[in-house]
């Protein structure tokens, strides 16, 4: 039987569009090369960390700032939504959570600070429930815990800079034997690893020879896999301290804990989902598309449907191809991409610049139907949605709003159609 609707990418736009589609009754199948951002995402949800862009100070209230952002950026994914949409998708995103057992909090109303690996602070909206007893603006001492073999986590800098900026902390990198024999270790790996008794109980006990008087305890983002609450639970009981988690490097073990909720969730609403099937070909048709073609085994397949949501992602992601001569490319359906005109104008003269890479702002224009437009303003493709990263006009990772520029424009994209 062929989908109602057929969603084409696995980030967090198309999880969401997915599961909300389905969640209103339609038939849904979701098609991607590959998983999305939530692989390396940090596992917390970003509404809108700063704004205006080049502002050096976090912001403290999304809300409020979210109707600035719309009001002074008429072409930014935010000024095609309402607050309510994303109030929505974020109530959305913590039912799918609850399902797997993952309990978000925190509200538009307040920015949590949070510390990154590097032992920056970073604002965030949603955050998992351990994450939160890492702000950083309570009293106390912090103490960080990392594991020796655990690489690109390093406690003491972690500590250190965040001392530097105020809020004291303490780290220590713990040797734990039955983890440091392993040769190749990941963040995915240890988390899974930590699933095990026997190998928790070890962790604690190293754990506890480390702990001073600090208030609470800081571990890298591995506190379990598929028994993470049952993880968190447990180390906190025995070191009577507030646990919380630190973002690693890729890959997020957090961000693998959201796509299997997510997953479970698609299969739970009946929807069809289908990773490792790249579009490599559409078909349209006075201005609808018809069909996409997924790449398999010595041929290809066509899949059709009424209605289709891109979420394939921008440039980082792979939804929009870059060519040397400065040409850029919507991968799917090829449609019309709003970018600078030449290649010298990708970039500013700073690395750093304040105002963010204008390259990083390319994408596709939508009307407030998220329906694609050409450079006149026209519909190109009246059936199609575009949700998330291919969206023009905004820098996700200045702004520290990926998840909920993505959340909010895939669950409207999904009442849309």
């Amino acid at each position: 039987m062929n989908p109602d609707i057929i969603v084409i990418g696995a980030g967090f736009a198309g999880l969401m569009a997915a599961y909300r589609a389905a969640e209103r009754g339609a038939r849904v199948t979701l098609l991607a090369k590959g998983v999305g951002t939530t692989h390396w995402a940090s596992g917390g949800i970003d509404v809108l960390g700063y704004h205006p862009i080049d502002n050096p100070w976090a912001v403290e209230n999304p809300r409020e700032a979210l109707l600035r952002l719309i009001a002074d950026e008429p072409t930014h994914p935010y000024a095609h939504v309402n607050l309510d949409d994303v109030q929505a998708s974020l109530d959305t995103l913590q039912r799918v959570a609850r399902t797997h057992d993952l309990y978000y909090v925190g509200s538009l109303d307040r920015n949590f600070l949070l510390p990154t690996m590097a032992g920056a602070v970073k604002p965030s909206c949603l955050v998992p429930q351990n994450r939160a007893a890492g702000e950083v603006r309570q009293p106390g001492e912090t103490l960080v815990l990392g594991f020796a073999r655990l690489r690109d986590f390093y406690p003491s800098l972690i500590a250190a800079n965040l001392t530097a900026q105020g809020f004291p902390a303490r780290g220590v990198s713990l040797e734990v034997p039955e983890i440091d024999r392993h040769k190749t270790m990941t963040s995915v790996i240890l988390a899974q690893m930590l699933d095990d008794p026997p190998i928790r109980r070890e962790v604690i006990q190293r754990a506890r020879a480390a702990l001073g008087s600090e208030q609470r305890i800081g571990f890298p983002a591995v506190l379990g896999f598929k028994r993470h609450t049952q993880v968190v639970e447990e180390l906190e009981q025995a070191l009577d301290r507030p646990v919380f988690e630190i973002p690693t490097m890729p890959p997020s073990a957090s961000g693998f804990r959201l796509f299997e909720a997510f997953r479970h969730a698609l299969q739970a609403k009946g929807v069809r989902v289908v990773i490792g099937s790249q579009v490599v070909k559409a078909t349209h048709a006075n201005g609808r598309a018809l069909t996409v073609e997924t790449e398999a085994a010595a041929r290809t397949v066509r899949h059709s449907a009424p209605q289709f949501i891109l979420a394939t992602g921008g440039v980082a992601g792979g939804g929009l191809l870059t060519d040397y001569q400065g040409g850029i490319r919507e991968t799917v359906f090829g449609l019309p991409v709003s970018a600078p005109a030449t290649r010298q104008a990708w970039f500013e003269g700073r690395f750093l610049a304040p105002r963010g890479q204008p390259i990083f702002r390319a994408g596709i224009r939508v009307n407030d139907s998220l329906q694609p437009l050409d450079a006149d303003g026209q519909v190109v493709l009246e059936n199609v949605r575009v949700a998330g990263a291919a969206l023009a006009g905004w820098d996700a990772w200045r702004e520290q709003s990926h998840e909920g520029v993505c959340l909010t424009t895939g669950w409207k994209a999904a009442n849309l159609v």
